[in-house]
């Protein structure tokens, strides 16, 4: 974007002193003047590519996400049999560590940071959905700190303004149309209602507003609207439309513009490949490129320089694969990094296990951003529906 922004700079300069210049001759008509300064103007980068990282210790999907200094926390999620899990883990370019679980197994849950702390909102365990919001802080210490308005799983969530917003779920047996609003030390309330019940919804957050896209209907389908949530209006209203039904997707924000990334149709197995590009203010929806596999139920965190994209359903099944999307702009300017294994996410740090031996014995719990152990401690309960 910089370098797109100094060779607008530069063109516009060049178009300024021109028209100077002809100026001590004769005055160029205003009209055409307007027109070569418009067409000067570059148009600005959307489109993402896929850049390869490396994977997880284990594959997982549906686990809660939320930024963590220079990467991810992931929280929760189902293994590659299906099974609920409670490992929270450090995912960034670099590395990928496990520093400890949650209080309980749990997937299908949504994540936030706010204030420094990372907040946990529901989830399913196999049995039963629940109520808890779990705070995370940054020494790594869990603590039930809220309880939602009700048991929910397959909802979403986002910040805006300092306030988390809690987007639709499933009780057990009742979809909801909510969102509510919550603050740390408060409880939370409905903020608003959606147009109709939503679950599998992909959220975030843009220029001041909640972007809420796509997620699957009572009647069993799945939806392609795109509403926006207004906090100091508190108005929900739809924006525009995916290119096709969707639910399972991911979100994410990429500067001021929203991206929804992969997903699936109405029918279990149909996973996309398909990124949209959504101006949040407009409504106006692009084709933003594509991942490298078609995926649902995959997270993604908006970090520096582009979007982690973790884990996920494929036509094989669940993965463990890291990639990062970044505007395909800069891949012209400087070519992605190859890492030296995709099995291995901290060979390409050039740093030798024995370094990172004497780290961890150095502590007991790996700090965010430093390697830490790969393993991890699925639970044996069962899915829920």
């Amino acid at each position: 974007m910089l370098g797109f922004a100094a060779l607008g700079a530069l063109l516009t300069g060049v178009a300024c002193s021109s028209s100077t210049k002809h100026a001590t001759r004769r005055p160029a008509p205003p009209s055409r003047t307007t027109k070569k300064a418009v067409a000067a103007r570059p148009p600005r980068a959307f489109r993402l590519v896929e850049r390869s990282i490396g994977s997880l210790g284990a594959p997982v999907q549906d686990a809660a996400a939320a930024p963590s200094g220079s990467g991810a926390l992931l929280l929760g999620g189902l293994s590659a049999t299906d099974t609920s899990i409670g490992d929270i883990r450090f995912v960034s370019r670099r590395h990928d560590a496990l520093e400890g679980s949650l209080p309980g197994v749990r997937h299908d849950a949504a994540a936030v940071e706010l204030d420094g702390a990372t907040y946990v909102f529901g989830g399913g365990d196999g049995t039963r959905q629940l109520d808890e919001i779990v705070k995370v802080d940054s020494q790594g210490r869990r603590s039930v700190v809220g309880r939602l308005l009700q048991p929910a799983s397959d909802v979403g969530a986002a910040v805006v303004a300092g306030t988390a917003y809690v987007v639709g779920g499933f009780t057990g047996s009742r979809w909801l149309d909510t969102i509510l609003a919550w603050r740390p030390g408060e409880q939370p309330h409905v903020a608003a209602r959606l147009p109709r019940p939503l679950r599998y919804a992909a959220v975030t957050a843009a220029d001041g507003r909640l972007v809420i896209a796509g997620g699957s209907v009572p009647s069993g389908t799945a939806s392609r609207t795109v509403l926006t949530f207004d906090p100091a209006g508190r108005r929900v209203r739809k924006i525009a439309e995916l290119p096709a039904r969707t639910t399972h997707a991911a979100a994410a924000a990429l500067g001021g513009t929203v991206y929804v990334i992969g997903g699936r149709g109405p029918e279990v197995s149909t996973p996309m490949r398909r990124i949209s590009a959504i101006d949040p203010v407009t409504g106006r929806i692009r084709d933003a490129g594509a991942l490298t596999r078609a995926l649902s139920d995959l997270a993604a965190v908006t970090i520096r320089g582009g979007i982690l994209v973790v884990g996920g359903r494929g036509a094989a099944g669940v993965t463990s694969v890291v990639g990062q999307l970044v505007p395909a702009a800069k891949t012209h300017a400087a070519a992605a990094p190859k890492p030296a294994s995709v099995t291995n996410v901290y060979a390409a740090d050039g740093r030798s296990s024995t370094a990172r031996t004497a780290r961890a014995t150095a502590s007991t719990r790996s700090p965010r951003g430093r390697s830490g152990s790969c393993g991890t401690s699925p639970s044996g309960r069962s899915p829920s529906t």
